[in-house]
């Protein structure tokens, strides 16, 4: 190769980065003179409670009833997530359960833990630390994220309730049946 054809190589890089500067550049002055120039919408409920709002609104000056309406809703869709993480966990109604500190034990024992016993303990930890933990993602969040996040919660609960509603039945029309089978076998070998 020549060593113009080496300059040439040499050089690519920088052309390209240059070519992308210039584009960057272009879409830094279109957003900025688009972002002058945004929509006028501010969401509303119920023409009460301006959902641009936000928690953190009741810490400064801009403190207003959109704001503790939006706090409501933060608590209320904690509460509701932790109604909907409880739907979920598996009913161990046994009285021998484990702590995680039993647990521990035994495996400093040498015993395998069951898995089953690990996975309700962690289901466990699980419902009591991620409504805790969304209540502190929501609260700098606008209120229109905040509603939302209320309402899929509230749909899911009654979904879930009506599900396992219909689960529940099912398991009662199959034991039954199997309890009718077996009572026919019974009467047949007497």
């Amino acid at each position: 190769p020549t060593t113009s054809d080496n300059l040439e190589i040499r050089a690519y890089p920088f052309v390209q980065t240059s070519e992308t500067a210039e584009v960057i550049q272009k879409q830094r002055d279109y957003l900025i003179d688009t972002n002058n120039n945004l929509y006028d919408f501010h969401p509303q409920l119920f023409s009460v409670v301006n959902l641009d709002a936000k928690v953190t609104n009741l810490l400064g000056k801009e403190a207003s009833l959109s704001s503790f309406i939006i706090l409501l809703f933060a608590l209320s869709a904690a509460f509701t997530q932790s109604m909907v993480m409880r739907q979920q966990m598996p009913s161990n109604k046994s009285k021998n359960k484990k702590s995680f500190k039993d647990l521990m034990k035994e495996a400093a024992e040498g015993k395998q833990p069951d898995q089953s016993e690990l996975n309700t303990m962690m289901t466990g930890q699980m419902s009591k630390i991620m409504p805790i933990m969304m209540l502190f993602i929501m609260i700098p969040l606008p209120g229109a994220l905040v509603f939302y996040y209320l309402l899929i919660n509230l749909i899911n609960a009654v979904q879930q309730k009506i599900i396992f509603k219909k689960d529940e039945e099912e398991m009662e029309i199959s034991a039954d049946k199997a309890v009718i089978k077996e009572l026919n076998k019974i009467q047949e070998a007497e």
